[in-house]
Order: structure tokens, then C-alpha cells, then sequence
């Protein structure tokens, strides 16, 4: 089960997600995971790697370190 600090890395990719108006699709697509794979990221399913934070924040635009100390608030 994903701890905290992923969980709130999921709120900020996902708030951010849907902010930009992008489907988990289409943040599947631009990070090359099954959709799957990012749903159950975003979702708390599983575990979110480093190397998916880093394409997702790229993906989103955003810098992973802020993504890390917003989450770490």
C-alpha cells in the first residue's frame, strides 16, 4: 500500500492532471504506461516509482522537486 507521501504526490499529479484538462489516457500515452498503470498510480494502488514521477511531472509540466516538497508539506 502506497504511504503518505506517495499519496499526496498522486492528489497534487492528479489535481494538476485535470487542471491541464488531460485524460489518464492521455497521460498514459505521453509517458508510454499502459493507462492502467497510471490509474492505479494516481490511484493509490500501487507504489508510484521515481521513474514515474518524473514522466509524469514532465508530462504535466511540472518541476518533480516542487511536486516532492509540496508533497512533503
Amino acid at each position: 500500500m502506497p504511504g503518505v507521501l506517495n499519496r499526496a504526490l498522486a492528489r497534487i499529479l492528479f489535481a494538476q492532471m485535470q487542471e491541464s484538462s488531460m485524460t489518464q489516457t492521455e497521460l498514459a500515452r505521453k509517458v508510454g504506461l499502459a493507462p492502467s498503470t497510471v490509474s492505479r498510480a494516481l490511484h493509490c494502488k500501487t507504489p508510484m516509482t521515481v521513474d514515474q514521477l518524473e514522466a509524469f511531472c514532465k508530462a504535466l509540466r511540472l518541476d518533480p522537486s516542487a511536486v516532492i516538497a509540496e508533497a512533503s508539506r
